[in-house]
């Protein structure tokens, strides 16, 4: 009789292991075997993990869903993004494309009061999310009191990084 290796271990503790590995871990396990794949493929928690690794997105343990419901929605949020079509192309009045910035749901649009290229105010746009089931929102800061050439943000900050086009001496 062969010495008990590690296929031989309870369902639950494989599960339990597998869950420490990283992505690219998990990829290699699910090669090794038949059993170890089927075990990672019938996991709701395994599963979410790969859905949120491969996707670069960490989890909310505060969330009251459960994990099927979690990978449920992740899986159909990656379905619409991929199928995603824009319904209108986007110009500007001027010819010019203003400045952009998209973070954490939220669309930065830098506008210019009169013909220049530079920035003077930014509308801020947050997006309507079916999965976070909450409304697009919309607020703006009108005058910004420089001529800004880019500009960048952090939501989780409340930060907004201005280039300011420098001044003629």
């Amino acid at each position: 009789m062969g010495k008990p290796g590690f296929l031989h271990l309870p369902t639950e503790i494989l599960v339990a292991i597998i869950q420490i590995l990283d992505l690219r871990d998990i990829v290699a396990v699910l090669q090794i075997c038949r059993t170890l794949y089927t075990i990672i493929a019938d996991t709701r928690s395994l599963q979410y993990k790969l859905e949120l690794e491969s996707n670069g997105m960490v989890d909310d343990q505060s969330s009251p869903l459960p994990i099927a419901r979690r990978v449920e929605l992740m899986r159909r949020q990656n379905k619409v993004w991929h199928e995603w079509t824009p319904a209108t192309d986007f110009k500007q009045s001027n010819g010019r494309l203003p400045t952009y910035d998209f973070q954490k749901g939220i669309l930065s649009i830098g506008k210019s009061t009169d013909d220049s290229s530079m920035t003077r105010a930014i509308e801020f746009h947050r997006l309507r999310s079916a999965a976070l089931d909450s409304p697009h929102t919309l607020w703006s800061c009108n005058d910004l009191e420089v001529d800004v050439k880019d500009f960048t943000t952090d939501p989780d900050q409340d930060l907004i990084v201005l280039l300011e086009r420098p001044v003629p001496l």
